[in-house]
């Protein structure tokens, strides 16, 4: 019998990273240990140690390269030659100027992340269009294979009831998307006065912590409805808070620029899996998550069209019913753990083969 592969997932250096730290990192060593066992034994640690870079084979990296990780990697290389990974969520090179946080964290970071580009085997990307970009502005070709984000349908969720009339409606986001706050606030203020009391709704919102977000985009402005604001959560509750929330609609407002283009279709996955119905701009990768119901589920970049879908969507919970066990069918489909994991860790092990053996 032939030994099994060790292979060591590493966080990010921010454990309270959500979406990294569960969907990058955490989820697929679960679901690779859970479908692959026989083959590979993994672990999952934020702390790097050096007895690692002899026992481990395949070390797996998310792009947040620190200072530290890199210096680990290439002493790894030169006294081991362990095969490294590196994966990409986004392509931090098209980070809009206007972000100031993380146009700040790139310009510390860049060199070595491209350093840590330099030194991988094998790069994974969550689509195709982000790979070709992240290749083409770094310069730096590297085999690659995809990991589409996932979600684990085991505990995908009905459509909620409406309880005392009440539309709950969310919004999941980081501080690249924190000026969503300011279209959506417009948006749900404009509702609010179209609705004229005929719907009560409410506004849940995980987001960065108020430093991070304008004060002009904020609560403490007293908008007319009910606005609860979660700063975001560790990754061990992350999972259980959005689910907690039960929202019925999930806002996805997105510009169509470079940087948008390249992130995923995380967060329409997130809201169907948490039961809400998704709407969201007609822009990739939104577009392509889903098929059905996509006049109700998708708009177009225009004031009034997202207010004339909300009202459409917020008034008609045997709609939204219908949306959701349509969309609920597409998720296990495509965008389940089970069928995702699979195909990936096929990919992962027969391209570590193939490199591993040249």
């Amino acid at each position: 019998m032939n030994e099994k592969l060790k292979v060591l997932f590493a966080t990010s250096d921010d454990p309270n990273v959500s979406g990294c730290g569960v969907y990058r990192v955490l989820q697929p060593s679960l679901w690779l240990s859970h479908l692959f066992g026989d083959q590979i034994e993994l672990m999952f640690t934020d702390v790097l140690m050096e007895e690692d870079m002899y026992k481990q084979d395949i070390f797996y990296f998310t792009r947040q390269a620190k200072p530290d990780v890199v210096n680990y990697v290439e002493k790894m290389k030169k006294e081991t030659n362990k095969f490294v990974v590196l994966d990409f969520d986004d392509n931090l090179n098209a980070i809009p100027p206007h972000i100031a946080h993380a146009q700040k964290y790139y310009n510390e970071n860049k060199s070595y992340l491209r350093k840590m580009m330099q030194l991988s085997d094998l790069f994974v990307f969550t689509h195709t269009y982000l790979a070709e970009q992240t290749i083409n502005t770094n310069g730096i070709r590297k085999p690659f294979i995809l990991l589409p984000n996932a979600v684990n349908v085991d505990y995908l969720k009905n459509h909620p009831d409406e309880e005392d009339n009440c539309v709950r409606i969310g919004w999941f986001g980081s501080y690249t998307h924190k000026y969503d706050l300011a279209i959506i606030r417009g948006m749900m203020e404009e509702v609010y006065k179209k609705l004229n009391g005929q719907k009560k709704i409410k506004l849940f919102t995980i987001g960065p912590p108020k430093e991070f977000i304008p004060e002009y985009l904020f609560i403490s402005n007293n908008p007319p409805f009910e606005w609860k604001h979660l700063y975001w959560q560790p990754t061990i509750k992350y999972l259980e808070t959005i689910l907690d929330l039960k929202i019925h609609i999930g806002l996805a407002p997105l510009e169509d620029t470079y940087f948008n283009r390249c992130k995923s279709n995380l967060k329409m996955l997130e809201y169907v899996w948490c039961g809400a119905v998704p709407l969201a701009s007609d822009v990739y990768p939104y577009s392509e998550a889903f098929t059905a119901y996509k006049q109700y589920t998708h708009c177009e970049n225009r004031f009034k069209d997202w207010i004339s879908k909300l009202i459409t969507l917020i008034m008609n919970s045997d709609l939204r019913k219908q949306i959701h066990d349509e969309l609920k069918k597409e998720l296990n489909e495509k965008w389940s753990c089970k069928v995702v994991y699979q195909k990936f860790g096929e990919e992962l092990l027969s391209k570590y083969r193939e490199l591993n053996n040249k």
